[in-house]
């Protein structure tokens, strides 16, 4: 029996790239999506064992779209792009997908791609294995400094939100209206509860957390 791959990419000239190679290696039964509607009404008629998920299919791009594929029990998704980020390929692994490809392959590279994926192997490419890694201790540090960050207060949010942006105790208390040794004691608590050396550090953990513009990457319960 053939492979059933959808080929679920908005660029028809992958699509045909991806047809064509299937179709000299042999074995392989191809149907084409264009967006998600159409991928997720081709995965209920055909019942594909594989999905070529591109990263950025519309409306919602890989990862919206896996959380409405069956990634336990139904098709094996390998996502892929032209030239992701080590970021972008993590979340697509986080969200179900088995494997990372890259546009650029060589068509024999791609068709061994699709026979790991289902001899139940995660494929990803060589080149994209360096920084999948740096992603993932990038988010395991943040992770370990968001738990850290739960056990502050609101108050020495803000506090560690103006040193992060380098202010100075005096400014800090001048802005938030309180004593300078309130700022003090502040600090104290932060260090302490962050189990950091110095101010310099907390701010770092700050800005890991929240981004330099202060918007949280972790979700933290004030």
């Amino acid at each position: 029996m053939p492979t059933r791959v959808v080929v679920a990419d908005p660029v028809g000239l992958f699509r045909a790239g991806v047809r064509s190679a299937l179709e000299r290696a042999g074995g392989f039964v191809v149907f084409e999506a264009v967006d998600e509607p159409t991928l997720l009404a081709a995965v209920q008629a055909e019942r594909p064992e594989l999905v070529l998920l591109d990263l950025h299919l519309p409306p919602l791009g890989a990862i919206g779209t896996l959380a409405h594929l069956d990634v336990a029990s139904g098709p094996r998704v390998i996502a892929w792009a032209l030239d992701p980020e080590g970021d972008q390929v993590l979340a697509a692994l986080s969200a179900g997908a088995v494997g990372f490809l890259t546009k650029d392959m060589k068509a024999d590279s791609m068709v061994r791609g699709l026979h790991t994926a289902l001899d139940g192997q995660a494929p990803i490419r060589r080149s994209l294995l360096i920084s999948v890694i740096r992603s993932f201790q990038k988010a395991e540090r943040r992770d370990r400094y968001g738990e850290r960050a739960i056990k502050l207060s609101s108050r020495e949010l803000e506090v560690l939100g103006l040193i992060a942006l380098g202010t100075r105790n005096r400014d800090i208390a001048d802005q938030l209206e309180i004593s300078e040794f309130t700022v003090k004691r502040h600090v104290q608590n932060i260090l302490h509860k962050l189990n950091v050396p110095s101010r310099e550090v907390a701010a770092h953990i700050y800005r890991s957390v929240f981004g330099a513009e202060g918007t949280p990457r972790f979700a933290v319960t004030l």
